[in-house]
Formats: structure tokens, C-alpha cells, sequence
């Protein structure tokens, strides 16, 4: 009886960068579905990531840049095979809220501040690698995770307002910018506002008939369209205007010590983000697809991404529910489908950049707004509601802190509240008498 042949041990390399081995067994047939769901991830990815530039006030070539290097660097050292990593919206409100008080409205230092924060949070991602940095996700429970995504959506809604309005407001907190914007309603611009609800209206209708058709994509489209056709910039509606095309280019983020000591709540909280919304990810398509991904590895492919994109004029990523659902309903395979995704991008970027001159702004607003509502568990608050009573209070809680300091400090309020629902149960034990 002949034996089986022994295993060969991964090389050096393959241990440090596992992603060689996609190259190394790789089969022909798959190729045609990967390459389909490169390009729909794309396509899909380019309105979206435009929008996560302007809510942060970036140029919109920094999205481009914060998708494309990303998508590059993650396949070659995760372990998830569908997973696509990119800018989210829950982590770019976050970043937002940050860079804003510091950057004083210049999209330069802006632009800085937000690679700044991914190089720091990228690092900080390959520390918890080593350090078990993770287990700190754990103290965010449900109710406060809900509560919290409940308070950023509603200051996601708010900061958009203006540009659905046509109007500028100047507070950026959540209460005052409401107090403000109720006093400058009767300024509204007609055309703005008619064209943006007119908008929304098509993002639910999609999502209501149509859920397999990308509302992002119809909108871009039919904004773009209908700017040339009626000549929405002569009527006062404004648009993104052009920014240059070609790829990034390595520039060291310019940031002094006392721009990194202010960010660093920011960079911890994203972190934290980023490494929740990724593994979490990564594990639920692994169990769909049949097989299983090593968490430590993921904390380095996303740590390994952040700061790459903050080295090439990006921002902080994570990996992408919306765009890894479409990677694997298109049949996306293996993370080859990552690097068509990229290369379509480079084309865009290289050829197609002057499509999005005339696109409106108001039509990224209510991709925005109507993204804050989808940061919303609607399903899961209503049982909370029902049958945790106590747990409803402390999502509760969770949202008007929020609301109240802001996002970055909304997370510390978030674990703060846990740990003391926490004591309070081991305090205070369920017991019945049988």
C-alpha cells in the first residue's frame, strides 16, 4: 500500500502574505465569475465612495483613492475569499466628525487629517493583532451598538441637510445645526430641494420594487442626465465640479502632535469599527461559502489597508457589507474579483474622471441620508423595545449621548454604559422560587 504524500508546509512567504496561494490554486472556470463581480463591485462602488469624500468635506478624488489602494492590498494578505474592503459610511461619519473642528473647512488639511487617522488606526489594528485588541469589541453589547448606529444616523441625516436645502448652516453639532436650520428654512432653493427628494424618492422606490438594481448607480446616472439635459448648474443647483484624473501618489500624511493627540479617541474608535464590522463580515460569508477564516489575519489584512490608503491619499476602510453581498451574489469566488474591481477603477480613473463634473451634490446628500437611515436596525430596536424593556433604555441612553457629545466620544459613552449594565446584573441577579 502505497503512502499518501505528506503535506508541504507553507513557505516563509505564503505565512506572511497567505493571499499567494489564490494564484497557486486558482481554477480557469472561475475566472469569468470573478471578473463579472470585480466589475459590478466597481461600478456600484464609484457613487458611494464620492459621497464618503464630500460627507468629510474631501475632494472627491480621495474616495476614488481610499477604494482603489485598499482593494489592492487586502486580497493578498486576508484570509476572507469575498469579503471587499472600501470606505463605509458609519466609519467615514466618524472620521467627519473628527477632522472637521480641525480642519476649518480647508479640503487640504482635511485630506491630510483623514490619512493621518488611517495610518494611526491602521497601526493600531496590527498592535491588536499581537495584542488581542479585539476582545475590547466585546463590551459593546447589542442594545448599545444599536443605540449608537441610531445617533450616528441621525447626525449623518443632519450634516446632509444643508445640501438638501441648498442652503448653508454653520453649527455642525446635532441640536444647534436643527435650532439653526429650523430658523433658515424659508431660504430654501426650490430646485435643489425638489431635485433631491425627487431623488429619494427613486432610492426608496428601487429598494421597495427593484432590490436587486443599485439605487447608487440609477441615481448617479439619472442626476447626471438630468444636470446636462436641464441645465441644473445655470439654475443654481451645484455641482461636484472637476478634479483631477490619474492614479494616487505616495505622500506621508502632515500632522503635528497635537492634531494626533486630539484624533487619537477617533483612531481608537475606529479601530474598534473597523474590526468588528470586518470579522464579523469575513466570518458570516465564510460559513455561507464553506470554509473558515483566522480572525488574527483579518486584523492584519485591514490594518495592512488602512495604512496603505492612508499612504496614498485615502482614508480609513473597512470591509463592506453592500459591496462583498454584490461580490458574492455575482458569483465572486475569490478575492481575484478584488483586483478587477481594482483595475475598473483605474480605468475610471484614468479616462472616465470628467462623468462626474456635472453630478449634482444634492444627489450624494440623499445617498447619504438615505444611507443614515440604513445605519437604522429598525427590526432588532422594536424587539429590543418589546422584550428587553431595560435593555431599550440603554440604547436609549446610548443615542442621546451621541447626539449629545458627538460620535467619536458616543463610543466611549457606548462601552461606559455597558460595563455599567453590566455590574448592575451582576449586581442584581434574575433568581425564582420553584
Amino acid at each position: 500500500m502505497s503512502e499518501a504524500p505528506a503535506e508541504i508546509p507553507p513557505s516563509a512567504l505564503m505565512r506572511w502574505v497567505p493571499g499567494l496561494a489564490l494564484f497557486r490554486d486558482y481554477r480557469r472556470e472561475w475566472l469569468s465569475a470573478d471578473l463579472l463581480a470585480g466589475v459590478s463591485v466597481c461600478v456600484v462602488m464609484i457613487p458611494s465612495v464620492i459621497a464618503y469624500a464630500a460627507l468629510m468635506g474631501l475632494p472627491p478624488q480621495h474616495g476614488l483613492y481610499a477604494a482603489l489602494v485598499p482593494l489592492l492590498v487586502y486580497p493578498f494578505f486576508g484570509s476572507s475569499r469575498q469579503v471587499i474592503v472600501g470606505p463605509d459610511i458609519a466609519i467615514s461619519l466618524l472620521i467627519a466628525s473628527a477632522i472637521a473642528p480641525l480642519a476649518g473647512g480647508d479640503p487640504s488639511r482635511a485630506a491630510a487629517l483623514a490619512a493621518t487617522v488611517a495610518v494611526l488606526s491602521g497601526l493600531l489594528l496590527l498592535l491588536g493583532a499581537r495584542a488581542k485588541i479585539g476582545a475590547i469589541a466585546n463590551f459593546l453589547s447589542k442594545p448599545v451598538l444599536v443605540g449608537y448606529m441610531t445617533g450616528a444616523a441621525l447626525i449623518l441625516v443632519a450634516s446632509q441637510l444643508d445640501k438638501l436645502l441648498g442652503i448653508r448652516l454653520e453649527h455642525n453639532d446635532f441640536f444647534p445645526r436643527l435650532a439653526e436650520l429650523a430658523g433658515k428654512l424659508r431660504l430654501a432653493h426650490g430646485p435643489t430641494l425638489l431635485f433631491g427628494l425627487s431623488l429619494l424618492a427613486v432610492i426608496v422606490g428601487l429598494r421597495r420594487l427593484a432590490p436587486k438594481i443599485p439605487p447608487a448607480l440609477v441615481v448617479v446616472v439619472t442626476a447626471i442626465g438630468a444636470s446636462l439635459a436641464l441645465g441644473l448648474e445655470g439654475r443654481g443647483v451645484a455641482v461636484v465640479g472637476a478634479f483631477p484624473r490619474g492614479l494616487p501618489g505616495f505622500a506621508l500624511p502632515t500632522a503635528d502632535w497635537r492634531d494626533i493627540h486630539t484624533l487619537l479617541p477617533a483612531v481608537i474608535g475606529i479601530a474598534l469599527l473597523t474590526y468588528t464590522e470586518g470579522i464579523l463580515l469575513a466570518r458570516a460569508f465564510a460559513a455561507k461559502n464553506g470554509y473558515e477564516v483566522n480572525p488574527n489575519q483579518e486584523l492584519v489584512a485591514l490594518g495592512l489597508a488602512d495604512v496603505s490608503a492612508g499612504l496614498f491619499q485615502g482614508f480609513s476602510i473597512t470591509g463592506s457589507q453592500a459591496r462583498t453581498t454584490i461580490n458574492d451574489s455575482a458569483g465572486g469566488k475569490t478575492q481575484l474579483s478584488s483586483l478587477f474591481a481594482a483595475i475598473t477603477l483605474i480605468l475610471f480613473l484614468v479616462f472616465l474622471t470628467p462623468l462626474i463634473a456635472r453630478l449634482p451634490v444634492v444627489a450624494l446628500a440623499a445617498l447619504l441620508i438615505y444611507g443614515g437611515f440604513t445605519l437604522v436596525e429598525f427590526d432588532i430596536m422594536a424587539r429590543i423595545y418589546r422584550f428587553y424593556p431595560r435593555s431599550a433604555m440603554l440604547a436609549a441612553s446610548t443615542t442621546l449621548g451621541v447626539l449629545a457629545v458627538g460620535v467619536v466620544l458616543g463610543i466611549l459613552v457606548g462601552v461606559a454604559l455597558s460595563l455599567i449594565a453590566l455590574i448592575d446584573r451582576i449586581s442584581n441577579p434574575p433568581d425564582a422560587v420553584l
